[in-house]
């Protein structure tokens, strides 16, 4: 083979072991980067808070009326409890035996009104959501004690495991 012929050769080979060296570098980013249109939708709050969230700890903060506050937290973690909202309006708390079925709705975006019982404004306590991701669940709540002071249940939640 003449001398030009082979040097054109090995210019082509050169050229096309390049174009197939950047073709291997350039693909995979261009198939692992998706349209952001064509993603998972975010989910609603309806569909993150709809699940079974188990009891992980509890802080009970305590304002007195010299406006001095004491907090106290507990691990609930080993206490079985557990507390399940459905996208019906329906939620579900759960400790060993005992289950107790009540129904729920937002109030607005950082509020869920449960209502147990007759399902009455007399048996209703509205939380304040704190935190809702996909996999955590802040909730609080305030009451008033005969001595006046207040007091704050502040829950942290977690998405149960299923049990396969």
């Amino acid at each position: 083979m003449p001398k030009d012929v082979r040097n054109r050769f090995n210019i082509k080979l050169y050229i096309m072991k390049n174009l197939v060296y950047t073709f291997m570098l350039i693909c995979p980013v261009l198939f692992s980067c998706g349209d952001d249109n064509n993603s998972v939708a975010a989910l609603s709050r309806t569909e993150m808070i709809s699940k079974a969230w188990v009891y992980q700890e509890i802080t009970v903060h305590t304002t007195t009326t010299d406006s001095s506050t004491t907090s106290v937290t507990t691990d609930l973690s080993d206490h079985n409890a557990e507390l399940e909202f459905f996208a019906d309006g329906t939620v579900v708390y759960r400790f060993n035996n005992f289950s107790e079925s009540n129904i729920w709705e937002f109030v607005d975006d950082s509020t869920v009104r449960i209502r147990s019982g007759d399902h009455s404004e007399a048996h209703e306590i509205l939380w304040d959501i704190i935190k809702l991701t996909t996999d955590q669940l802040w909730m609080a709540y305030d009451t008033y004690t005969e001595e006046e002071s207040t007091q704050m249940f502040e829950y942290k939640l977690i998405p149960k495991r299923s049990s396969r």
